[in-house]
């Protein structure tokens, strides 16, 4: 719904709510007021919530950008410490994603001045009543489990191959090429020079990460001793496919947040916070399982690892979406994908898993070619 339709409903309902209801009774003028009230109230609140996402400044928010970006480097590092990473350990994630989520969702009713209770069955369920809105966050709860998953994996098959797992979650970076391909296939998008610039720049450093190998010198990983180096090698060939999967599903949140926010008005920060409450709660209800099981990995470690990973990552998801919705999008879509550099030096740090010339390299180039692909086009 445009600013200029919800202007033109509030004023039609506030003449509704002036005009006398002829020919009705009393009970039946009560039960008709409160409905157009409700109408108006829930109107109001979604008002409110257009001026505060739909409105962006032509600046970039350089502390929200870096914050995101060194946020999201920390909780993929993070994730990397878990000594577990099977599908029961993944769906601890749900302590993070429903503690944040909440935490918005009290932020944002407390923010609404003489919030009602209609304003806080608005933030709840408002979007959701929309049965399109509620497939796409079933679908997002999917995708948003999968990208945890997916970086859960990395870590640990990136380890085993005595890899720094930074320099994987650098093919991110690819996402940005997927979608310069798909708007050129769908709809019609052409690429100018610096565009394919930026793209051969990107496939290069995905190349150099595909051909490097581990230096032998630098095993201080007691963990990777106990594999020969064919298994390192399978090991990394399936930490960068599952680096490029990373890749597709960063494509498709972008893909599905922009679709829905054109088309249906759902906010992208909305869409996010609302898509993570949903995957924490289908989460929980599976965690509770395996807890009244005794599953063997569910230890008070892999909780508070999975806690502070899930946290952080819902903190950058939800100020990344509002410094792209609040600012300029292309300079702080590049900036975000700096964020694996903070991982490769944490991993590097408290790790030991330094990357040789060719991963850095690598990493160096897909984070300079979307730059050039996003700023220079």
């Amino acid at each position: 719904m445009t600013q200029k339709n919800c202007d033109s409903f509030f004023v039609a309902s506030q003449e509704q709510l002036n005009q006398p209801l002829l020919g009705k009774s009393d009970d039946e003028t009560s039960g008709n007021g409160k409905k157009i009230k409700a109408q108006v109230s829930k109107q109001i609140f979604a008002d409110k919530l257009f001026e505060q996402n739909e409105k962006p400044a032509n600046k970039i928010f350089w502390i929200e950008t870096m914050f995101g970006s060194l946020v999201w480097g920390v909780s993929s590092f993070i994730y990397g410490l878990l000594d577990k990473q099977d599908f029961a350990v993944t769906c601890l994630s749900w302590t993070g994603f429903i503690f944040i989520s909440l935490s918005y969702k009290i932020f944002e009713i407390y923010s609404t001045p003489k919030s009602s209770r209609q304003d806080i069955f608005e933030s709840f369920i408002g979007q959701m009543r929309n049965k399109e809105n509620r497939w796409h966050v079933a679908f997002r709860s999917i995708n948003f489990f999968l990208m945890i998953w997916l970086v859960i994996q990395i870590g640990d098959y990136s380890q085993r191959a005595n890899m720094n797992y930074g320099i994987i979650l650098s093919l991110n970076c690819l996402s940005s090429v997927f979608l310069a391909i798909i708007a050129w296939i769908f709809f019609g998008e052409r690429f100018g020079m610096i565009t394919i610039l930026g793209m051969l720049i990107v496939f290069s450093g995905t190349v150099l990460i595909l051909v490097s190998r581990s230096d032998p010198k630098s095993e201080e990983n007691q963990r990777v001793n106990i594999y020969s180096e064919e298994d390192r090698t399978y090991y990394r060939y399936l930490a960068i496919i599952m680096g490029v999967l990373y890749a597709c599903i960063g494509t498709i949140r972008v893909i599905q947040a922009k679709f829905l926010n054109k088309k249906n008005g759902y906010s992208p920060i909305q869409f996010s916070i609302d898509a993570a409450f949903v995957c924490g709660m289908i989460l929980f209800c599976i965690s509770a399982y395996y807890f009244a099981v005794g599953h063997p990995t569910y230890t008070l470690y892999n909780f508070g690892v999975s806690f502070l990973a899930s946290s952080l990552t819902q903190v950058w998801s939800t100020v990344l979406l509002r410094a792209i919705v609040k600012g300029v999008a292309a300079p702080t879509s590049a900036i975000s994908n700096t964020n694996p550099i903070y991982t490769t030096i944490l991993t590097a740090i408290f790790l030991g898993l330094t990357p040789n010339i060719l991963q850095f390299a690598g990493m160096l180039l897909s984070t300079i070619g979307v730059v050039i692909m996003i700023l220079l086009k």
